[in-house]
């Protein structure tokens, strides 16, 4: 049903496309970047009920051995190019290199979410702390933020598939509930965990830790 669902957004997101062509006015403008904006959050659904339904078929999965600072520094550069809330990134490593199995797409994915939820709920400026560690024979990913935090009886749903736990970011960012779920079921495949740590008003820290290679 959700590949179903590309070819009708995707009709709709060029129609409008074709229609910013043509000589329009504003109203019709602020309209078509409605539409625009539409087609994207549902892009992104789509994305995410695609994802949870491969991980849910997935026994196996394809790993290489990589550096996991290169790999966390190429994803932080990324985010820096399209850092619109102009937010500080710092990074830290204990450990270089530091050796671990990974699946680089799926893995990249876990990132993309933990960075995307820290800017979607820190303040314009506000600073994302990335770490690496290593202790009892894992890799430890560290992803701290400064923002608004989460409600302690929040925290227990957290990772439930639709999790009621989902909130708008400041800036009126929706969530699907499926995010962190396919996260933790990610990092569940690699033979890891995620954990998680949050004062409402002060912040959050998302913990994730695979084995590492020695």
């Amino acid at each position: 049903m959700a590949h179903d669902l590309r070819n009708p957004l995707a009709a709709v997101e060029s129609t409008a496309m074709l229609m910013e062509m043509d000589e329009i006015d504003d109203d019709t403008r602020e309209n078509l970047n409605i539409i625009k904006a539409s087609c994207v959050k549902a892009r992104g659904i789509i994305t995410d009920l695609l994802e949870a339904a491969r991980n849910d078929d997935l026994n196996v999965i394809e790993k290489t051995t990589i550096d996991l600072n290169q790999f966390v520094r190429k994803i932080i550069d990324s985010w820096k190019i399209h850092n619109e809330t102009m937010n500080v990134f710092v990074f830290t490593s204990t450990y270089i290199p530091l050796n671990v199995e990974i699946n680089k797409e799926k893995f990249h994915r876990v990132m993309d979410n933990l960075i995307s939820n820290a800017m979607k709920f820190s303040k314009e400026h506000g600073k994302i702390e990335i770490s690496l560690d290593k202790a009892n024979g894992y890799a430890i990913i560290a992803i701290r933020d400064h923002g608004m935090g989460i409600p302690k009886e929040m925290i227990p749903q957290l990772f439930d598939r639709f999790s009621k736990a989902g909130r708008p970011g400041l800036r009126g960012e929706q969530s699907t509930g499926l995010g962190l779920n396919i996260v933790k079921q990610i990092v569940e495949r690699h033979k890891g965990k995620i954990e998680v740590e949050s004062v409402e008003n002060e912040g959050t820290t998302f913990r994730v830790s695979i084995p590492a290679l020695k």
